[in-house]
């Protein structure tokens, strides 16, 4: 899809691809019936996507997820309330299939807060991610366990929660019984 082609519409905002006929009811105040959204053939480009969400989740208390982004006082910086100025932002760092993540997860989403990742690299930054000190290294327990490939970082988790010690939880195979009831490595 070219999503690459910017217009303005009847009030001087910018709109990204097709002029299509709106053909929602209520939006009689715009008399050319332009789409906005940076659609192309009637799809929203994924960064508009991304932008809403975004701004769903800090500025929306009625949003599933308010409590953690905007509930905990997470804001959008003044500058990307525009979409326009967060596209020009995005769009070179962009890739299908990244996700928008704050490099601080404690701070607000601002261009130096910023990054795009991976599904897998966005989880390893949330939150609730514990965190394992293994020979000077701090790794999530998912990071330790495709690193050493000895046990799955579940299992790390549940050693961590038991009380084992970071090193012993991440790197001691995981016992099995045999048929006979008899553990074996």
């Amino acid at each position: 899809m070219d999503y690459n082609l910017v217009m303005r519409d009847n009030k001087g905002r910018f709109i990204k691809g097709n002029i299509e006929p709106n053909r929602n009811k209520f939006s009689k105040g715009n008399k050319l019936g332009i789409k906005h959204g940076f659609t192309t053939n009637g799809i929203k480009h994924p960064l508009w996507k991304i932008w809403r969400s975004m701004r769903n989740r800090c500025l929306n208390e009625k949003s599933e997820h308010w409590a953690r982004y905007g509930g905990r006082g997470i804001k959008i910086c003044e500058e990307w309330v525009d979409f326009i100025n967060f596209y020009n932002w995005a769009i070179n760092k962009w890739r299908q299939g990244l996700q928008i993540d704050r490099i601080n997860n404690d701070g607000n989403y601002e261009p130096e807060n910023c990054r795009f990742v991976t599904n897998k690299e966005n989880a390893n930054n949330k939150s609730n991610t514990i965190y394992v000190l293994i020979n000077g290294e701090r790794l999530s327990t998912h990071e330790a366990s495709e690193k050493y490939k000895i046990v799955s970082g579940h299992i790390i988790w549940n050693r961590l929660r038991l009380g084992w010690g970071d090193e012993d939880a991440a790197l001691i195979p995981k016992r099995t019984i045999s048929h006979r009831g008899k553990y074996k490595l």
